[in-house]
């Protein structure tokens, strides 16, 4: 399901950032950059994933419990605190010791920025903040659920894919691109220019856009849906909604097929909202 995420004009302006501060920091230890892989499994129901900088890859599988197939540097993974609490399985990043910044390729073209010192890598390309400074592999996670497993993911830097899982999804995507198979109720939010696409939705359904991004849904049979867009972007949804309210504050476009209550609508600033039968 993954695809290539195209480059955009906002990454020089991190690039120039990331750059400059590399003149400033200090030379730091070497990093072992060899990959590594660590599988785990753990007795969960519900997975909530926050702050991954990396990839992110979620599958069904037909046994109970989560299964987690972690590659990266040895040290990378260390970062990922891995928690059950009940029946949650809490993954959390952490950012590496003394504030130290990753900047990697999640796929070729997306730049992504962690901590404070920092590394660069641009498809096969690699600058780093001193000469001693190794980069890290980029961070995969792989995590294999049963199919109604719910899925909360915050604070997300890099690419998503979620295959034949079909439970309630809560994502907040910070940089990248996302692609879903289905999503039985929950939120969909984008910031800084990321994309979401989803095949199938239903239930009730809230979609953000905060400063810019895009997400688009391409089947629902939804009960409500609630669309806010803050900045610039683009939401698109088909099929039908029962009810929807709609936000606009800035410059974007809303287009949903058919919403069978008359919608609420409220537009602050230039924006478009197109609902086929009203």
């Amino acid at each position: 399901m993954r695809k290539p995420v195209p480059g955009r004009p906002w990454l020089l302006g991190i690039l120039a950032v990331v750059i400059g501060s590399f003149a400033a920091s200090p030379p730091g230890h070497a990093a072992s950059a060899t990959p590594v892989e660590r599988e785990e499994e753990h007795a969960a129901s519900r997975l909530a994933v926050a702050g991954l900088v990396g990839s992110l890859q979620i599958e069904r599988h037909e046994q109970p419990g989560i299964r987690l197939v972690l590659r990266g540097s040895a040290e990378a993974i260390g970062r990922v605190r891995r928690e059950v609490r009940g029946d949650l399985l809490q993954l959390t990043a952490e950012a590496g010791p003394g504030g130290t910044t990753s900047v990697v390729s999640a796929s070729n073209n997306t730049v992504i920025a962690l901590g404070g010192r920092a590394t660069l890598s641009i498809g096969s390309v690699t600058t780093s903040a001193g000469s001693a400074q190794e980069a890290e592999p980029p961070l995969e996670l792989q995590v294999y659920v049963p199919a109604a497993t719910p899925l909360a993911i915050t604070g997300l830097v890099g690419d998503l894919s979620i295959e034949g899982v079909d439970g309630p999804v809560d994502l907040e995507l910070i940089s990248g691109r996302a692609q879903l198979d289905r999503v039985s109720g929950g939120s969909l939010a984008v910031v800084g220019g990321s994309h979401i696409e989803v095949a199938e939705a239903t239930g009730d359904l809230r979609v953000a856009v905060r400063a810019a991004g895009d997400v688009v849904v391409a089947e629902t049979a939804l009960e409500r849906l609630e669309v806010s867009v803050s900045g610039t972007g683009n939401v698109t949804v088909g099929g039908v909604a029962e009810r929807a309210t709609v936000q606009i504050a800035g410059l974007g476009n809303v287009a949903i097929d058919e919403v069978r209550e008359r919608p609420e609508v409220t537009v602050a600033g230039i924006g478009r909202v197109e609902i086929g039968n009203w």
